[in-house]
């Protein structure tokens, strides 16, 4: 984040370090961070990868994170989890965080589902599909790309589902989702 009247660095929220081990690098870690979903008031969802290298500098693993970072750059973890010779993330790279910062809405690696993440850890593969998950609406309700020309506005905790008719719904993008009071 940026001090708009200095222009300095406040903090610098799901940033990868500048400084870190390089390939090669025996009994090392390498970070790569990267910010999923839109901003709300509770933060943003980062998905963080810690790749580990062996005593002879070559890949010997990979945890893989889904966290929340709040406004403050505190990282709040999801969900923790092998990733690579031959594990299977749980979730893809692609998060929502809701604005109440109690779960985060993802797509299933295993079959493309909306899949809840609670703050504690546990998932809740819904067994729903959607072309897009678009973001949350309040703390209860996501915008999804049902079809190219559908929208709907989603109780993923139900599942009941309001359909929107929009043409050319598949190139709809959703770019904030307002705080409450406005």
């Amino acid at each position: 984040m940026v001090d708009p009247s200095t222009g300095d660095a406040t903090a610098a929220v799901c940033q990868t370090p500048a400084n870190q081990a390089t390939w090669g690098t025996p009994n090392a870690t390498i970070m790569g961070d990267s910010i999923m979903g839109l901003p709300t008031s509770a933060g943003i969802a980062c998905y963080e990868t810690a790749i580990s290298l062996g005593a002879s500098g070559a890949y010997s693993g990979e945890t893989d994170t889904v966290e929340a970072l709040d406004w403050t750059d505190t990282a709040h973890p999801f969900l923790s989890f092998a990733n690579g010779n031959g594990s299977e993330a749980p979730v893809d790279q692609n998060c929502y965080l809701s604005p109440d910062g109690s779960q985060m809405a993802c797509t299933a690696s295993s079959n493309g589902a909306l899949t809840l993440v609670s703050s504690g850890g546990t998932t809740t593969n819904t067994g729903r599909t959607y072309n897009g998950i678009l973001g949350w609406i309040d703390a209860a309700h996501l915008l999804v790309e049902v079809d190219p020309g559908d929208l709907g506005v989603l109780d993923p905790s139900t599942g009941l589902l309001t359909t929107l008719a929009i043409p050319q719904a598949n190139q709809v993008e959703m770019v904030a989702t307002l705080p409450g009071a406005l």
